[in-house]
């Protein structure tokens, strides 16, 4: 049997989903080679999150060793470092979507260190970098523009034809250009004339395989808005997103959304030989590995 691998959506570590895991038999799969554990930059940022909340905190102790644990993990670069390297590589290969060995090595290592050996000054140093820092103000600024774009979408919802996948192969032809221009915008960490990278991207958007990607899958969250009738735009799905791109390199997705995640990830990826797994399913299937 080939290596799985494997990717999981954060609310798989709660009280409820994450005890199950811990009982499975992941841990022996993953040391014999069986699992390979691909772990979006999103994953480890979202679980820190839990420092911040005193209830919640003493769940970091335990979720962050268990991930820590699995051997031979890889982990994905963030967002920005990997659309800025689409863009300036001209072939990049599939380990530059992950950190090198050293880099894992160490971000491993600041997470003992400062995390896990509860460090006085570390809730300073993560509520600077985690809710007022520039990845905020990102975040913060690329919803009010898909917000935009959902009320656009939203008005012209009686125009949208009963074919949903055709529907948004319109949106991205019509849309795809203003995302990339703002995903560069706000993305690109490096100093290439944004412009050309634009141009060069629409030549080409092949040549771009993660960045095309979350074109599309931003562009989606706007559009699953609108054709279901939400008011909001779901407070996750930025985050959402990033582990629906990563399964490019994956095999299974263990989540428990029913909503959003399932319909981008069958809407994306349905028909193929990808799977979205809710945690009980997940670990009935490895018991068999």
């Amino acid at each position: 049997m080939a290596k799985k691998k494997v990717i999981f959506d954060t609310n798989i570590f709660s009280t409820e989903h994450f005890p199950v895991l811990e009982a499975s038999k992941l841990k022996d799969l993953v040391y014999r080679k069986k699992i390979l554990i691909l772990s979006p930059a999103i994953l480890y940022e979202q679980i820190l999150h839990l420092w911040l909340n005193d209830k919640k905190r003493p769940l970091l102790f335990q979720y962050l060793p268990f991930l820590l644990d699995l051997k031979h993990q890889q982990h994905f670069h963030d967002r920005g470092t990997i659309i800025t390297m689409e863009l300036e590589k001209d072939t990049p290969s599939r380990e530059d979507y992950f950190l090198s060995l050293a880099e894992k090595g160490h971000r491993e290592t600041q997470i003992n260190k400062q995390i896990l050996q509860a460090k006085p000054d570390i809730f300073e140093q993560i509520q600077l970098k985690l809710l007022t820092g520039k990845h905020k103000q990102q975040r913060d600024n690329f919803r009010m523009i898909l917000s935009k774009i959902r009320k656009t979408m939203s008005e012209q919802n009686k125009k949208f034809n009963s074919e949903r996948s055709a529907n948004f192969e319109n949106i991205f032809s019509r849309l795809g250009e203003s995302m990339a221009e703002t995903l560069i915008d706000i993305f690109y960490g490096g100093t290439l004339d944004k412009n050309i990278l634009l141009n060069n991207w629409k030549t080409n958007k092949g040549k771009y395989p993660f960045l095309t990607f979350w074109i599309r899958a931003f562009l989606y969250i706007a559009f699953h808005a609108a054709t279901n009738n939400n008011t909001e735009l779901d407070a996750d799905a930025q985050n959402d997103v990033d582990f629906i791109v990563c399964m490019k390199e994956g095999n299974i997705l263990v989540s428990e959304d029913q909503r959003f995640m399932k319909d981008t990830f069958n809407h994306f990826w349905g028909g193929s030989e990808k799977q979205l797994l809710r945690i009980q399913d997940f670990v009935s299937l490895i018991a068999t590995f």
